[in-house]
């Protein structure tokens, strides 16, 4: 674009930190000025980091002499803005200085505020080095002399000195490029602007994050409509949740907000969903939990994970959530939020309740659970004996053709193979403790036995009077359902969302890792004779469903660890089996039975 000879004069010669505004940064150079306009993103509260310390290495890395001083490579955004009243800088000779008269003007960040504090810090360093070791030191001097009686600062490292040794002794100055002259500062647009393209090398901290949103929520958009949760989210292309946490995060009692920025527990088990921590809900609408419930509730998911948190501090998963169910249902007893559990569907509400009548009416009759013993069968058996005995039946008839026709079922009267089949559930599900009621599609936490039973029992009813075998024969994912729902060999291949970074985690990933790879190897050979290789040859296709999401290099060292594993429970098979075939030898080995 074209720009004005005085942006172009200021982007032809580089500016010193301490010339720069930061809005909001009363520490900088009039950035007082700016402290309520949009301008002002609060990332100057950061504070200072170890990223910072790795930007200033990068810079002095990158820095070239230019015009007497040293010049990192990237540059900085800034605003040109025209000074009325007060201090302003003049720009004379190729260099800056301050003045209250003529044609002044203030370099506003647009972005770069962290580049500008790391600039600052190293200046102030380079000073500090030159007052009291002179304008060439050697790196023996800094690492093995202290000009002051106190220790040398800790700073003052050999990756630091290696770079800084590299260069003259020089201040160092910012390449700015002016983004805009006189830009009117209040517009809301602008700081939208800013975090929808900040790709900032140090993040934004959730306090931080919650003041940005907290600001534009009391704006307008182009539109003169007031900004919400779901229009901020959209217009800055992040999720709803990622809004609507930050600002919960500023609501909550600041012993919580310690431990999520401590990383001891995750944002949203703190502020989402009907059992988080720091809410409690009635009905529909949610109340922030006084501080005292809110830490008697942290306090009592602390103990109840004080051995299982690990490195990654408390998990948000479906286990965790369970839980914490049970802790609110305790400590909120006798107020209007003791209700934490999900509310049902009106449609899953209406399943249910038809599943309880189906099992009522199954339970109150005797019934016989032998159709059931063909449920620890692969399926391809299940289907090659109907097979046969339909081909029974077909031969029978052919050889004696006055054979009479079957009966027909009395009037009124159903056929047994259907209730004996849902009936059978039923007992199965009371051996499991599974509830057919007590499952929500919807919701992750579901009682999946109770979910499968359920399937499976509506399943059968549709095809009342039809004989079990050739129903599972007709359906093999009927009797998969059941197989997953009462089988102690089968395992479930739900996805884990548990945290990686933890030993414990690790170890049960590996096992489930090992027992998907032996179902995925048997489902491949449609019986249970695979061999180790062929398990083996399955553990990384396994550590894709159980680990799907986490880090490349991580699922890479569980496979290590899940082969370790699959070898120290296979390999006994031929001197000691614990089954019959390597398969079940191998599940006893991982779960044995208590």
């Amino acid at each position: 674009m074209n720009k004005s000879p005085r942006a172009a004069a200021i982007e032809a010669v580089p500016v010193p930190p301490e010339f720069i505004t930061v809005p909001g940064d009363a520490a900088t150079f009039n950035g007082h000025l700016f402290t309520d306009t949009f301008a002002n993103d609060y990332r100057q509260e950061i504070g200072w980091t170890d990223e910072h310390e790795l930007q200033i290495l990068q810079m002095l890395s990158t820095a070239e002499v230019v015009w007497g001083a040293l010049v990192p490579r990237e540059p900085i955004t800034v605003f040109c803005q025209t000074v009325t009243e007060g201090d302003g800088l003049e720009r004379l000779d190729d260099t800056y200085t301050v003045t209250s008269l003529g044609d002044r003007f203030l370099l506003v960040t647009d972005d770069g505020r962290q580049r500008r504090l790391a600039a600052a810090e190293l200046n102030r360093r380079i000073d500090w080095i030159v007052k009291n070791y002179g304008n060439n030191p050697t790196a023996e001097s800094l690492l093995n002399t202290s000009p002051t009686p106190t220790p040398p600062p800790a700073w003052l490292t050999e990756a630091f000195i290696e770079k800084l040794l590299t260069k003259p002794l020089l201040p160092i100055a910012l390449r700015c490029i002016v983004a805009g002259e006189d830009v009117d500062l209040n517009d809301p647009a602008l700081l939208i602007n800013n975090l929808r393209a900040k790709k900032a090398t140090i993040n934004t901290p959730l306090r931080v994050l919650a003041k940005q949103y907290s600001k534009l929520l009391g704006t307008k958009n182009s539109k003169g409509e007031p900004h919400t949760i779901a229009t901020l989210a959209t217009e800055m292309g992040v999720a709803h949740d990622t809004v609507a946490s930050a600002l919960y995060y500023s609501e909550v009692a600041q012993d919580l907000r310690d431990a999520i920025d401590a990383k001891r527990v995750a944002l949203r088990l703190c502020v989402i969903g009907r059992e988080c921590i720091a809410y409690g809900f009635e009905g529909k609408t949610r109340t922030l939990l006084s501080e005292d419930q809110q830490l008697a509730i942290w306090g009592e998911l602390l103990r109840a994970f004080a051995v299982e948190a690990g490195d990654g501090g408390i998990p948000d998963n479906a286990a965790t959530r369970r839980v914490l169910r049970t802790i609110k249902a305790k400590a909120l007893a006798g107020t209007a939020f003791a209700d934490v559990e999900k509310r049902e569907r009106a449609g899953a509400k209406a399943a249910n309740e038809a599943a309880d009548r189906y099992v009522a009416a199954a339970t109150a009759a005797d019934v016989d659970t032998s159709a059931l013993d063909d449920m620890s069968k692969p399926l391809h058996r299940v289907a090659a004996e109907a097979n046969e005995d339909a081909s029974e039946r077909s031969g029978k008839r052919s050889k004696n053709t006055t054979a009479a026709p079957p009966s027909a079922p009395e009037p009124g009267l159903r056929a047994s193979a259907p209730v004996t089949i849902r009936a059978a559930l039923a007992t199965k599900a009371k051996m499991l403790k599974a509830s057919f009621s007590d499952f929500d599609t919807l919701d992750r936490d579901a009682d999946e036995e109770g979910l499968a039973l359920a399937v499976a029992d509506a399943v059968a009813s549709v095809y009342e009077g039809a004989d079990p075998k050739a129903v599972f024969a007709r359906f093999p994912v009927l009797l998969e359902a059941c197989v997953g729902a009462g089988s102690a060999v089968k395992k479930s291949r739900k996805k884990p969302t548990r945290n990686l970074s933890s030993p414990f985690a690790r170890t049960d990933a590996a096992k489930e890792i090992v027992a998907v790879a032996v179902d995925l190897a048997c489902d491949g050979i449609m019986d249970d004779s695979a061999t180790l290789l062929e398990i083996e040859a399955k553990l990384s296709e396994a550590a894709e469903q159980v680990c799907d999401g986490a880090d490349a290099g991580v699922i890479a060292e569980i496979i290590i660890e899940s082969s370790k594993l699959l070898h120290s429970v296979g390999d006994d098979f031929a001197t000691a089996p614990r089954q019959d075939t390597l398969a079940n030898h191998i599940r006893e080995g991982l779960y044995p039975a208590e």
